[in-house]
């Protein structure tokens, strides 16, 4: 979001989950003010004449909206409503420590490191992120750049193809990005999978078709 010095703001919010009237993912326009007491009002831009509005209470530390309701007039969502509340999601940037904990084909753990930066948002209010994930001298997995992510909320996913790998594999991941011992920079969780590009070489990648689960924690 971004806001004024008279308490006017403007952004864009996402569906993450599945909703029968509008696809996950899709960016709503929104724009409202927050008044002397922390109380924030909110109005969508139409969406498939769906129209959202609501209104929460911003802690004291700004960190947080609590105590809120919305409501959906128009549309397939018309007259949806309930409660409202979320926080903020700290950024993805620094350094990370990772560890792969795979479970097929067999069990095995694997560590990296990744220095990581958080861009955005974009036009459609998706931030993005960007770095490498390199083996920290205990596996001869090879070195991966991110090249396509989006974090929405606290959702992020991202495919990160590896350098100089005739096997050619990807390094996916789905997770969540969360408020960490760290101030200000979020941990990650979630799901990993390594897919091989190039079948006819996929020993040449002990890292290749791969799966288990992730955890990224700032250094």
């Amino acid at each position: 979001m971004a806001s004024d010095a008279a308490g006017h703001f403007t952004g864009a919010m996402h569906i993450l989950n599945l909703s029968p009237c509008i696809a996950a993912g899709t960016p709503i326009t929104m724009s409202g003010t927050v008044d002397g007491n922390g109380l924030l009002t909110f109005t969508s831009a139409a969406i498939a004449n769906q129209i959202f509005t609501g209104t929460a209470a911003i802690s004291s530390t700004g960190v947080s909206i609590n105590s809120g309701t919305y409501s959906v007039a128009g549309g397939c969502a018309g007259g949806d409503h309930g409660s409202l509340s979320g926080g903020v999601v700290p950024a993805v940037t620094g350094p990370y420590n990772v560890t792969f904990a795979i479970t097929t084909p067999s069990n095995l753990t694997l560590t990296f490191t990744a220095p990581l930066t958080q861009s955005g948002p974009d036009a459609g209010g998706v931030f993005h992120i960007a770095g490498t994930i390199s083996n920290s001298g205990q596996t001869n997995c090879p070195i991966a750049t991110i090249q396509t992510s989006q974090l929405m909320g606290n959702q992020i996913s991202f495919s990160a193809p590896t350098i100089n790998d005739p096997a050619n594999t990807t390094v996916n991941f789905t997770g969540n990005a969360n408020v960490s011992s760290k101030p200000n920079v979020a941990q990650m969780s979630g799901q990993v999978s390594t897919v091989v590009g190039n079948p006819a070489n996929a020993g040449a990648n002990p890292c290749g078709g791969l799966s288990g689960s992730a955890a990224f924690a700032p250094q």
